[in-house]
């Protein structure tokens, strides 16, 4: 879900709530003739608004404050630091996907450790090939021009 389709969910949520109050409220206040009952159910109602919103209030917090350890947790693992905040043994929702990252990066970096020793190991095959062709051809031009050099009778080219 999109960040303007949930904006407009929780307008909606807050809307209704509002109105299911508001009409809560009307029948209360017309249909109770005890004003006693009339102002304890208001205050229930009040109540339960207050509450709903310090629930929903502390649930964004706790939603940002997830957000931002996980944001950390991924900036210190792209700059290469060591993680300040991180508890393995903790059984909350942001150790476990702290540990299922780490894993990840981990993962991730012997993957590039492995590539670069199989690149090294490449190189040095390349190498050693190119060795191994250009010494027996150098050795061949020598004796070739060795022999175009010195005049040889054609006894002992032949020979």
């Amino acid at each position: 879900m999109n960040q303007k389709r949930a904006g407009k969910m929780g307008w909606l949520l807050w809307t209704f709530m509002a109105a299911l109050g508001a009409a809560f409220l009307w029948i209360v206040w017309h249909e109770i003739p005890w004003a006693n009952v009339r102002y304890s159910l208001t205050a229930v109602i009040a109540g339960m608004f207050l509450l709903f919103l310090l629930l929903s209030f502390r649930q964004r917090r706790q939603i940002a404050f997830f957000a931002d350890t996980l944001c950390e947790t991924m900036d210190r693992l792209m700059a290469d630091r060591k993680m300040e905040q991180y508890q393995p043994y903790d059984d909350s929702l942001t150790s476990k996907v702290q540990e299922k990252m780490i894993q990840f990066y981990d993962r991730a970096n012997e993957t590039k450790r492995q590539s670069q020793r199989e690149r090294e190991t490449l190189q040095a095959i390349v190498s050693d090939i190119s060795h191994q062709v250009k010494t027996p051809v150098a050795n061949i031009r020598m004796f070739a021009g060795i022999l175009q050099r010195h005049e040889l009778s054609e006894e002992r080219k032949t020979g």
